[in-house]
């Protein structure tokens, strides 16, 4: 914030009210109370877009695997100059995506929330049996 100051000559509140009313009108993200990171509201779009396309590159890849490792996804997630995110900011976009309802978190693993949906039982099913492993469906009964 420091930084903004000097550059912009304003005073830290003058920039947190204007940073406040820029995210009234959806063109910037606001994080932290007070105020302390600043993102363009496309840049954020941008970032979570990213998140998507990697969770479902990941579970088409990975169709019996639950969910993904967040820091592995913010390893993957690049933004348009190429850098990571940020943890603040990677979490953030988490946030948002999870209280939207796109993903899914548990711990520290993250899936899309369409997962659950898509993957019905006749279909993990057919699943284990391509692989030539026991229906996860079919009752099993040990006798000792």
């Amino acid at each position: 914030m420091q930084l903004l100051t000097a550059r912009m000559g304003r005073a830290e509140a003058a920039l947190e009210q204007m940073g406040r009313a820029l995210q009234a009108k959806k063109r910037l993200v606001v994080l932290g109370q007070p105020a302390g990171i600043f993102i363009h509201a496309e840049h954020f779009l941008q970032l979570a877009g990213e998140v998507g396309r990697h969770l479902a590159s990941f579970h088409g890849s990975n169709p019996l695997v639950s969910g993904m490792a967040k820091e592995d996804l913010r390893g993957r997630v690049r933004d348009r100059h190429q850098q990571a995110p940020s943890a603040t900011v990677f979490n953030a976009v988490l946030r948002q995506l999870e209280k939207a309802g796109k993903i899914e978190s548990s711990g520290e693993t993250v899936r899309n929330s369409i997962r659950r949906k898509r993957l019905r039982a006749p279909r993990l099913s057919r699943r284990f049996e391509l692989q030539g492993w026991p229906s996860p469906l079919q009752a099993t009964c040990w006798q000792g």
